[in-house]
């Protein structure tokens, strides 16, 4: 009796060649894929940073804001600063605010004297004294809210909704119906923030005598 030996078949050349071919253009697709969803995922969350930042930034300008108080405040060479000033040289926004924690108990006012500007660098800085009647000698202590900012306005609002750039127009311790706040930055757009002012009541204006103000 004769057996006859079952012939198995493998796979050509061209057959191996194509299937290769196959899973190189699907790994190629899929890599693609992946590429695109890792990008727009880091792209995601530096965008949500970004946002995170200017909202930090909006907030701590406008806590700020929230508890201004209409009082002068000596300057450097002796010369009275406006509660609140817009405008000025160097800072685009400076003013008096209430409301200084002093977790610390320590002998100084609740009051703080705090100012924003754009620096050379194109960084928004916030900058506060330790006292609130300055001296020759006192220095700020400089914090960097942002940076990369193309333009940083601040402009005052005035009751019947116009703005000006300049405040105050006359008293020093006047102050506008709201502070309104322009960030521009490269690829974001204009970022705008509308303060309202809610005045407390009148705090005594400094006193001419040296060494009145207050230390940390």
């Amino acid at each position: 009796m004769t057996r006859r030996r079952a012939r198995t078949r493998g796979f050509t050349l061209i057959e191996v060649l194509v299937a290769v071919a196959i899973f190189a253009f699907i790994g190629i697709g899929a890599n693609a894929l992946l590429r695109t969803i890792i990008d727009t995922h880091e792209k995601t969350l530096s965008l949500n940073d970004r946002y995170a930042m200017y909202s930090r930034l909006f907030d701590l300008v406008e806590r700020d804001l929230m508890q201004v108080t209409p009082r002068p405040v000596r300057g450097e060479y002796g010369d009275t600063l406006p509660a609140l000033e817009v405008g000025g040289t160097p800072y685009l926004l400076e003013f008096t605010h209430d409301g200084w924690s002093n977790p610390a108990n320590r002998p100084r006012s609740d009051l703080q004297r705090v100012a924003y500007a754009l620096d050379e660098d194109g960084n928004v800085v916030r900058r506060f004294w330790l006292v609130v009647d300055r001296a020759e000698d006192s220095e700020p202590v400089t914090q960097t809210l942002l940076s990369h900012v193309d333009d940083f306005r601040v402009n005052a609002v005035l009751d019947d909704g116009s703005v000006v750039d300049q405040w105050p127009p006359g008293n020093p311790t006047d102050l506008p119906f709201a502070v309104e706040i322009l960030i521009d930055i490269d690829g974001v757009g204009e970022l705008r923030k509308v303060v309202p002012i809610v005045a407390p009541a009148q705090v005594a204006a400094p006193a001419s005598a040296p060494g009145s103000g207050t230390s940390p």
